[in-house]
């Protein structure tokens, strides 16, 4: 089981509550993320090749993990 925080996304409900500006920039400084970051973190939780990930908390984006930890 894997629990997900899908990033700093422009979402309806965002740009609703002035989190993000109609524009799509971020307040608060933040960078906004894409949908590709939650979409391909999944992909990789999802393969079975991090199954080990489970229940555990991680502070990582994919990519840097797999860098840092599989050569």
């Amino acid at each position: 089981m894997f629990a997900l925080a899908p990033g700093y996304l422009p979402t309806r409900i965002a740009i609703t509550t002035g989190t993000i500006s109609d524009s799509g920039e971020g307040g608060a400084g933040f960078t906004l993320d894409t949908l590709a970051l939650p979409a391909s973190t999944m992909l990789h939780l999802t393969s079975g090749r991090l199954d080990w990930l489970s229940g555990r908390f991680v502070h990582f984006t994919i990519h840097l993990f797999l860098r840092l930890f599989t050569e």
